[in-house]
């Protein structure tokens, strides 16, 4: 599959960082409609007000089965799958949270895409075969201590990808592993906040912040942050068919 022009595409975590930024190049490339998948479809609003019928809106929550049985049968045609959602929790091996931190972890990045590779993988054969795009991180080559058990999960993640594209290789289904360097989601801005000095977290409350949020999301985009970059052989992104 070479493009994405009059195809049919589902995306998880569609709300709102890269899953969103997916959903818009996508449509700017072509594609005829987007499945938009969130926990909760009533943050997926922007997009389908944006796109109208373009966008149709789909609740899939990685941690739940029966939610992605049921998109499943609700997005029969879907000629992609790209599964971006995921849980990126901070604990190194030793924290005292880091066994459960990695169980949640695991149960959304590793057995929520094989929950949804088993469900859309039928649909993408009687549909021609298409795509599955997994996104994976930096994070599945090179584990980074602060947040261990996320790399652990990421690294669990890239070899059930390589798997999917030996299994479903056969029927025609392109499977993709993208590998991520560090990107200023949600997810993200959260870790950076909770290393930051507590100097800086209180200067940064007395500036008018919400009080109603502890992470003050919209002023840390214009925040600087110094941080220590892998070793040079780790690539910055790499898109690669699941190898």
């Amino acid at each position: 599959m070479q493009s994405v022009k009059g195809r049919i595409v589902l995306v998880t975590g569609a709300n709102r960082g890269i899953g969103k930024s997916i959903v818009e190049e996508f449509l700017l490339a072509g594609a005829s409609k987007i499945y938009a998948a969130a926990r909760n479809p009533e943050s997926l609003k922007p997009l389908t007000d944006a796109y109208g019928e373009r966008v149709v809106a789909l609740r899939i929550d990685l941690n739940d089965p029966g939610s992605i049985t049921i998109a499943a049968r609700q997005a029969g045609d879907v000629e992609i799958v790209i599964n971006n959602a995921g849980m990126l929790n901070i604990a190194n091996p030793m924290a005292s949270n880091a066994v459960a931190a990695m169980q949640d972890e695991m149960e959304v990045n590793v057995y929520g895409l094989m929950r949804m590779a088993q469900a859309f993988a039928p649909l993408l054969k009687v549909n021609g075969g298409g795509a599955l795009v997994q996104l994976n991180s930096v994070a599945s080559m090179k584990n980074f201590a602060d947040f261990a058990t996320y790399s652990a999960s990421k690294a669990a993640s890239y070899s059930i990808t390589q798997g999917l594209r030996d299994v479903l290789k056969e029927q025609g289904t392109q499977v993709v592993s993208v590998l991520r360097w560090s990107v200023y989601t949600r997810a993200r801005l959260r870790q950076i906040w909770l290393r930051m000095p507590g100097w800086v977290k209180s200067q940064s409350r007395r500036n008018s912040f919400p009080r109603r949020s502890s992470m003050p999301w919209s002023r840390m985009n214009f925040m600087h942050f110094r941080i220590p970059w892998p070793s040079r052989s780790v690539p910055s992104i790499t898109i690669l068919p699941a190898i």
